[in-house]
């Protein structure tokens, strides 16, 4: 098991309404037997002004795996456990992607909530692989070798990325705004 964390990336952070993705990638080792891979996704997010259809999904290598709705019940760190199909978690880079939409109810809706909408992937959201005959494999950002003895990837994974490169309206850093607002952790 491994943390995004440990793997360099800060908590991830987006804003604005519609979709809104974070792209991170992480190498895997080779591995026979693909099965039991899992995500625990460790999330957040604004709720104020959305419909039904807002949600967070989780796409690896281009290839949806889970979505969830987002709801009160979910706003603060919430997990949502993503069972990685064996035939799309690749060994070497694989691309994670996680897309936001915040779908508001009306336009009313559309202008008041519109800076206000944001989504966090903590970086305690844990990856967990099939052991290789090495071990799990896993390439720091911060690091010039990998993790995984006997392997290397063939080049280093970009960092998180949040695109597009969303600002705070107001300059500030915290999801929901300044002082007193509720924000994510």
């Amino acid at each position: 098991m491994v943390t995004l964390g440990d793997l360099g990336y800060e908590d991830n952070v987006i804003y604005g309404l519609g979709e809104q993705r974070i792209n991170l990638s992480f190498d895997a080792p080779p591995f026979e037997d693909r099965s039991g891979a899992t995500i625990d996704v460790i999330w957040s997010h604004s709720i104020a002004g959305m419909t039904e259809l807002s949600s967070l999904s989780v796409i690896l290598n281009g290839v949806p795996i889970a979505n969830a709705a987002l709801r009160e019940a979910n706003v603060n760190r919430a997990v949502l456990r993503v069972n990685i199909p064996p035939t799309t978690l690749q060994p070497g880079p694989n691309a994670l992607q996680f897309l936001f939409v915040f779908q508001p109810k009306d336009q009313v809706c559309a202008r008041l909530v519109r800076d206000a909408a944001w989504g966090v992937i903590h970086k305690d959201t844990e990856i967990r692989l099939p052991q290789s005959p090495t071990g799990f494999c896993a390439w720091l950002p911060v690091l010039p070798l990998s993790l995984c003895a006997g392997w290397q990837p063939r080049e280093q994974p970009a960092r998180a990325a949040a695109h597009p490169q969303a600002e705070r309206p107001d300059g500030g850093d915290e999801p929901g705004g300044g002082p007193g607002q509720a924000h994510a952790q």
